[in-house]
């Protein structure tokens, strides 16, 4: 097997779409303001997001793209980009 290819023991090869999904997208130039997630709103110890950013649709980041959910204690959800 080429090294490049060689996985460690108990790994497989699977295809992207096994293990994730693919979500919803918006265009935020479209939207008032909505909470954007960016890399420094991710606690890199606790692996969460602690700190999304209100943001206005017309300042946002072509890249605030994708639909996040947060699911809530009561079976509410807030959407997050």
């Amino acid at each position: 097997m080429d090294e490049l290819n060689e996985l460690p023991q108990g790994w497989k090869w699977v295809k992207l779409g096994d293990v994730c999904e693919n979500t919803a997208t918006r265009n935020p130039s479209l939207e008032s303001d909505f909470y954007y997630v960016d890399i420094s709103s991710v606690d890199n110890e606790i692996k969460k997001i602690v700190s999304p950013k209100l943001t206005l649709g017309k300042e946002a980041s072509s890249r605030a793209r994708k639909v996040i959910l947060e699911i809530l204690s009561r079976g509410a959800s807030k959407t997050l980009v």
